[in-house]
């Protein structure tokens, strides 16, 4: 018998492909996680025999040997070092943290997973710059019906419909479950039917997370969240101060979030709320301002537990396309970053913006980062949205046109 934990902590292996399912309904879709490049089979073929299949058993045996899988090349330059942040490195040292599969599991007689990340539909209220047509419904309309945007983003033809029978037996081991979309507060219906399920076939589940924008509060839904005995927690979407965060996430709003994250922390106490922030071109040189942002919070009585950053991998989009200058400017404000706030992750986010600065987190040996695809691509934007980026960024006047 050979334990997980044993394999993590001496070869740095991929907990995930052990213990973690990213399941996409509207594409059909099981992988590892979100950022897996390969495919390793279709939901409605079921999860169980999906995560059961050759794929995966190749997949897995290609960790335990030490060899990087072609699908997760885009956390390659962490296979060795534990102190550079990545997914893989973020999510083991979140599994080692709360969940039991890291323990227990036997390599070579691995168990149905524990940790269950269910997008159930696409239907979103926002359009965010550095998200996917696949997962917003409202940037999906946007991209289709323009030439330009076409090009930076893969529109399939998919039908956003839910068959959430297709998970059915898949839950034994389920210890938690986190729902995205879309706007899962927009999605009640399906997320009661899967947490019935998930209840009625696991005796272990812990914790509930619901991803959200925080545009919206479906209060159905919260009540019936609060009536669970279980620990449930909203992971907010906040991409920086708020001229920043209603940049990027077109048609969003940093006054309605902050007015709703208060609500929810009077009303309903016993949840908890975290921060999940993108590090990109557009975030990366305003992390610090969302730090003091997110301590002003504290301040006024709003309990944040943690705060999560996911890097943007779209090249057009990734930071080192900055120019020295600015990456220089950026790394200095970072360096003498003086705030400590008592929020868990914080420290990962300023690594994690200092790596991307430092081009030590490259997420593919064969990018292609091109200002001109940038400038081309926020342009068309800026004409659609009614912004202009030289207003938000006067940084980037000098290779803006």
């Amino acid at each position: 018998m050979t334990k997980l934990i044993k394999l993590i902590d001496e070869q740095k292996i991929c907990g995930m492909v052990f213990g973690n399912a990213d399941i996409d309904l509207p594409k059909n879709r099981l992988n590892p996680c979100c950022l897996y490049k390969d495919f390793s089979g279709k939901v409605s073929d079921g999860v169980t025999n999906v995560w059961f299949n050759e794929h995966y058993k190749n997949l897995r045996q290609q960790w335990i040997d030490n060899k990087l899988p072609t699908g997760c090349t885009l956390c390659k330059e962490t296979n060795t070092d534990p102190n550079i942040f990545s997914l893989k490195n973020q999510k083991n040292k979140l599994f080692k943290d709360k969940f039991d599969f890291i323990y227990n599991t036997d390599v070579e007689s691995p168990q149905l997973p524990s940790v269950f990340n269910i997008h159930t539909t696409n239907t979103c209220n926002l359009a965010c710059r550095m998200c996917n047509p696949v997962d917003s419904s409202l940037l999906d309309s946007i991209v289709r019906k323009n030439d330009i945007l076409r090009d930076y983003f893969y529109v399939p033809d998919y039908k956003n419909k839910v068959n959430v029978e297709s998970l059915r037996g898949s839950f034994k081991n389920a210890e938690f479950v986190s729902f995205l979309g879309g706007e899962p507060m927009l999605q009640e219906a399906n997320i009661e039917e899967i947490i019935k399920m998930i209840q009625e076939e696991s005796t272990n589940l812990k914790l509930i997370n619901i991803t959200t924008n925080m545009t919206i509060l479906n209060h159905e839904l919260l009540k019936k969240l609060s009536d669970l005995d279980k620990t449930v927690m909203l992971s907010i979407s906040i991409d920086g101060p708020k001229k920043i965060h209603d940049y990027i996430r077109y048609k969003g709003k940093w006054d309605t979030i902050i007015e709703n994250i208060k609500f929810v922390s009077s009303n309903y106490p016993n949840f908890k709320l975290s921060i999940n922030t993108t590090v990109s071109v557009l975030t990366v040189g305003y992390i610090t301002d969302l730090l003091d942002e997110l301590g002003n919070l504290q301040n006024q009585g709003i309990k944040i537990i943690k705060i999560m950053p996911f890097p943007v991998v779209k090249t057009y989009l990734h930071c080192d396309i900055l120019p020295k200058s600015v990456k220089e400017t950026y790394l200095q404000k970072i360096n003498t970053y003086e705030n400590v706030f008592n929020i868990r992750g914080s420290d990962s986010l300023l690594r994690a913006s200092t790596d991307l600065l430092n081009g030590s987190n490259n997420h593919s040996p064969d990018i292609h980062r091109s200002i001109d695809d940038f400038v081309r691509f926020i342009n068309e934007f800026d004409r659609i949205a009614g912004t202009k980026t030289t207003d938000v960024y006067p940084e980037f006047k000098a290779f803006m046109n």
